[in-house]
């Protein structure tokens, strides 16, 4: 068959792969795929679930917007996810795993993030941007409101993309799967992002930025109950410390972060660290290995590293020479090797818990995405 050049009407055949979840019983993998819409000439997404043993992929939720950030519920009854289908920005939906009718769970004004499940799968937990100060009802206030004068005090105050965001803080909000009104457990001057529950379902972790004038991305770890009391730090001399995990036994939080808070311009290294849960020395996990974790753009938080089973190693994603692989390193060594490699980028992935088998997105020159599976050393590898 002979080559020809990609034409613009190429762009809009390809579909793009990201964020797979495997079911809790690992049978199934949920995954998002998006695509152009060239007659609305915008981007359309929704999830696709495929059998983990192999077999035919079939859409999941249906109907024009984005459907996004799939979760399992722990107990394998509900999948969470993020939707702008009801004509606002993206709420969280839960629909049966079985499948059915999706259920709005919030209706927050700046939408809602990644839905973070419970361990008993009675409530979810989301960062959200909260208004510092609510607009007026009124049309015509409402647009001299939005067209008021913009005082800034601190170097941080906007992002590409979201645009300002100095009038707005990152609050963790909690809401129950049987509905109601989300509750907001952090009330804090700066952003609270990447909550994560810990095993025991008692208390969450989670990276808060600082506030100073001149604090540019410069955050810490925290924990809080799961009441939102008795919030305290974790880390300071940890750069950057984002997406918390817990341990399987809830002793150690593993996050990702740079040797220094401020580490002057270039890019600086990101490394897996390790944290007493209660507090302590944070151990640099990473520091014999010369390769970066890959961190999604801000102001995307990147999914947290996973931990094995057993507690005894963690996974994270490392860049290398273009290329981005699913890396192991063991917990008591900082020993490193590469579990999916090649040349591709692995887009996303998780752990089925009970068997430690691997599902994946990856890219690479022939295919611009797809899903895969394999053991939890990197063998038996298979594409779907």
């Amino acid at each position: 068959m002979g080559l020809r050049r990609v034409e613009p009407e190429d762009l809009q055949a390809i579909r793009l792969v990201s964020d797979v979840q495997f079911s809790p019983d690992g049978n199934r993998i949920v995954f998002t795929q998006t695509e152009i819409d060239p007659e609305q000439d915008e981007y359309h997404s929704r999830l696709w679930v495929v059998p983990a043993t192999g077999g035919l992929a079939a859409p999941f939720t249906g109907g024009p917007g984005r459907d996004s950030d799939p979760r399992w519920s722990p107990d394998g009854h509900w999948l969470a996810f993020l939707s702008d289908r009801a004509g606002t920005s993206a709420q969280i939906f839960v629909l049966p795993a079985g499948g059915g009718e999706a259920r709005r769970l919030t209706d927050l004004e700046g939408g809602a993030g990644t839905p973070v499940w419970s361990p008993d799968s009675t409530r979810i937990l989301f960062a959200a941007r909260d208004p510092r100060e609510r607009a007026p009802a009124d049309d015509a206030a409402r647009a001299r409101w939005v067209q008021r004068p913009k005082v800034i005090t601190r170097a941080q105050y906007k992002i590409d993309g979201p645009g300002y965001t100095f009038d707005t803080r990152s609050t963790l909000f909690l809401v129950a799967l049987a509905g109601g009104e989300p509750t907001a457990l952090t009330a804090n001057a700066g952003d609270d992002v990447a909550p994560a529950w810990s095993p025991d379902g008692r208390r969450i972790a989670f990276s808060r930025m600082r506030i100073g004038v001149a604090d540019f991305y410069v955050s810490d770890l925290w924990v809080i109950n799961a009441d939102g009391g008795q919030a305290h730090r974790l880390t300071e001399h940890v750069g950057r410390a984002i997406s918390p995990a817990w341990s399987p036994d809830g002793s150690t939080i593993a996050c990702y972060g740079t040797d220094e808070q401020e580490p002057g311009y270039g890019e600086a290294l990101t490394r897996v660290w390790t944290v007493p849960a209660t507090g302590g020395t944070p151990k640099r996990l990473t520091a014999a290995y010369d390769r970066g974790v890959m961190l999604q753009r801000w102001p995307a938080v990147s999914p947290p590293p996973v931990w094995t089973r057993d507690g005894t190693a963690v996974l994270f994603p490392s860049a290398t020479d273009g290329n981005v692989h699913i890396v192991n390193v063991d917990a008591a060594s900082g020993t490193v090797r590469a579990v999916v490699s090649g040349a591709r980028q692995v887009t996303s992935f998780s752990v089925h818990a009970a068997t430690g088998r691997i599902a994946f997105s990856a890219a690479d020159l022939d295919t611009p995405a797809d899903v895969y599976a394999c053991a939890g050393d990197g063998s038996a590898e298979e594409r779907f």
